[in-house]
């Protein structure tokens, strides 16, 4: 059903353009960079780019002229608002605990009665809180429809404060389950409260994303950009560990069992539809909402997948869903690592066969050669030949997938940071291979058959355009020597304006963009 609707809903859709300076569609991303925009700055992403994401700074005045030079360009900004603010936590202080993400620590290991006040956690998920933690803040469980405040922790036995927060004492048999707090962030303490992780099927989480959006609308006519809409980033236990979803310990308080992962993509639709709704009520018109992450699905199946088709809860799909770390990164998630990773071969393969099947699905994914956060500052303070050597690749191996529509159309569109950090003074920097135009692809293959661009006994990929090839060596190690096509035009490498040798390898994790002249 959501397949046979899909084209009724599709947004934002981009063409081919070979008369603009970037031919394929591109959205520039920026993350901590003091950045203002002005209009010679406007003026040179609207020349090369549809989009501009991060934590941004534009005047309401500068956006209105950008509107000027593209009226299609769209300013995106940054919103998180994963883990509990102020004012969502004095929501849950009076009386709305059960409205945060909470765990399964796990079941009381005996029967309790209403004045029990130690008791043992058997199947204990990770670890209990520290005493620091406990003397620093309140830290709680519950058990059935009693609240209990922690008091002392060690190994698997609790003690506690019983019938806290204007709940009511009972007896409690064996193997009920104790729920605690997910907590929100690695620093569990944030100003002397604990740090709390927002639950999907609430609505204090999307109330705060609202008010964003509609802040952005106010001060710059931007789009917003949703940070972990979905997934296990930023989920603790009382004692540190992750708790991912598939763990089977998140916790739906509708059902009282754990969240499944269908369970929680469900509640994102709505939570999304809900935001959309109360967006047009005060605005009059439709947000645009792009999110990450959406990974790399295999299969229409992927529950991430469907946030950008139509369905029962979600009729109007996301407007964009980025794909990060394509090519690339620096570790995953929040501050990221501090050392630089390629993305290994079988991995970039994958990340192929997805592109082409988004394509084929004709849904607004939006690649992202690394993360959507601080990994492009990183980027950004590389020297010059290792991020050219970065961005071409990655826009090679964007090509290697991109499915154009005999319309133009492409749904695809590639993420990159223009920012290069020069003297310590950030500049925009356009990297000469977007600009050339290496016309319509004139072999598409289906994403199932993705390792058919492979040239046999290889580990390149090649692909055929309209004025020129495309190849890529996604391997950790240098390529055999591979014969080129035969093509009526001779082939020139752009980069060095030569007619490039019949014969050629290429080094490990390269593209190459060859053009007939």
């Amino acid at each position: 059903m959501k397949l046979s609707i899909l084209l009724l809903f599709t947004l934002h859709v981009t063409l081919y353009t070979s008369s603009k300076s970037t031919p394929y569609p591109l959205y520039a991303i920026e993350f901590g960079v003091e950045f203002p925009i002005d209009k010679q700055r406007a003026k040179i992403l609207t020349d090369h780019f549809d989009a501009y994401f991060g934590s941004i700074e534009v005047s309401k005045d500068i956006a209105q002229h950008t509107k000027t030079l593209d009226p299609d360009f769209e300013y995106v900004r940054y919103v998180g608002r994963w883990t509990v603010g102020s004012e969502a936590r004095e929501t849950i202080e009076n009386g709305q605990r059960d409205q945060v993400l909470h765990y399964l620590l796990g079941e009381l290991a005996e029967p309790i009665a209403p004045d029990t006040t130690t008791f043992k956690v058997a199947n204990l998920y990770g670890t209990l809180p520290d005493n620091s933690t406990l003397n620093e803040t309140d830290v709680w469980l519950r058990v059935e429809d009693e609240w209990m405040r922690i008091t002392s922790a060690t190994g698997k036995q609790v003690t506690v404060e019983r019938a806290w927060d204007n709940s009511t004492a009972s007896a409690h048999s064996k193997g009920a389950s104790i729920l605690a707090p997910v907590v929100g962030s690695k620093t569990k303490i944030r100003n002397g409260k604990l740090a709390l992780r927002h639950d999907t099927a609430s609505r204090l989480r999307w109330q705060e994303v609202l008010e964003e959006a509609l802040k952005h609308n106010r001060e710059n006519d931007a789009a917003t950009w949703i940070d972990i809409l979905m997934g296990n980033f930023a989920s603790y236990t009382l004692g540190g560990e992750t708790v991912p979803m598939n763990s089977g310990r998140q916790w739906n308080f509708q059902t009282w069992s754990p969240y499944s992962e269908d369970d929680l993509a469900e509640e994102t639709e709505k939570a999304i539809t809900w935001i959309q709704n109360r967006y047009r009520d005060v605005t009059g018109e439709w947000p645009t909402i792009w999110a990450n992450n959406m990974e790399f699905p295999q299969s229409p199946d992927s529950p991430r997948l469907q946030m950008l088709l139509p369905s029962e809860h979600l009729p109007r799909p996301l407007d964009g869903f980025a794909m990060e770390n394509m090519y690339a990164h620096w570790g995953y998630g929040g501050g990221s690592g501090k050392n630089f990773m390629w993305v290994p071969e079988d991995e970039w393969i994958e990340h192929l066969q997805s592109l082409m099947l988004m394509g084929e699905l004709k849904v607004n994914a939006r690649p992202l050669m690394f993360d959507g956060g601080i990994d492009n500052l990183k980027f950004a303070r590389l020297p010059h030949n290792e991020r050219e050597r970065l961005i071409n690749y990655g826009y090679a191996s964007y090509l290697m997938g991109v499915k154009v529509e005999p319309d133009g159309s492409i749904y695809t569109k590639l993420g990159s940071c223009p920012i290069a950090m020069i003297d310590d003074k950030p500049q925009l920097h356009i990297y000469d291979c977007f600009t050339w135009d290496i016309g319509h692809p004139i072999e598409t293959r289906l994403s199932s058959d993705a390792l058919g661009y492979r040239i046999p006994n290889s580990s390149v990929f090649i692909r055929r355009f309209e004025n020129g090839i495309v190849l890529v060596n996604p391997s950790a190690e240098q390529s055999n020597p591979i014969q080129l096509p035969d093509t009526e035009k001779t082939l020139i490498d752009p980069t060095i304006k030569t007619p490039a040798s019949t014969t050629l390898s290429l080094g490990p994790r390269t593209g190459k963009i060859l053009l007939l002249r």
